[in-house]
């Protein structure tokens, strides 16, 4: 995903490009979460 979308407006372009990375990296981390309490689960 790129941050240069059209239909951002330019004084909104910084934060909604930190806000799609930091989403991004917040389901990356979470992902590894659920991955890690399924496998205790499992054990």
């Amino acid at each position: 995903m790129s941050c240069l979308l059209p239909e951002f407006k330019r004084r909104n372009f910084i934060f909604e490009c930190l806000s799609n990375k930091a989403l991004l990296a917040a389901h990356k981390i979470i992902k590894k979460l659920s991955v890690l309490v399924v496998r205790i689960r499992v054990c």
